[in-house]
């Protein structure tokens, strides 16, 4: 099931649209796929629009987001790789471009460090 859902949300057109003047100035990710994929993920639903919005933050809600440090959706460092591999069997950066990988990861690091391990602690 978890699959699948990471499936349909690549398949997924994904959209930033605001709806209220709120959202406007706090832009997030507006698809149901990836709120679902979040809460599979492990996210308590009272975190999951603070996750949706560190994700456009970090990636703009591009599951192949990746720079020297970081990578996926929620941009997961790598210094969290050992524990990761060690807790989830994440071990590569590779694996963190898969979407539902990379909030169980995201969540492990929120978890552990909370929203600061995003810069300025989180959305």
């Amino acid at each position: 099931m978890k699959r699948l859902l990471a499936t349909a949300l690549l398949a997924a057109t994904l959209t930033t649209v605001p709806t209220t003047p709120v959202e406007a100035a706090r832009p997030t990710c507006v698809s149901p796929e990836l709120r679902g994929l979040a809460y599979y993920a492990g996210w308590p639903p009272n975190q999951i629009d603070k996750v949706m919005r560190t994700m456009y933050k970090e990636s703009r809600c591009q599951p192949s987001a990746r720079n020297k440090w970081a990578t996926g959706l929620m941009q997961v460092h790598k210094l969290h790789l050992p524990r990761l591999c060690k807790t989830y069997r994440i071990c590569t950066r590779l694996q963190l471009l898969d979407p539902y990988t990379n909030l169980v990861a995201a969540h492990d690091v929120w978890k552990r460090a909370g929203w600061r391990a995003w810069a300025g602690g989180g959305a």
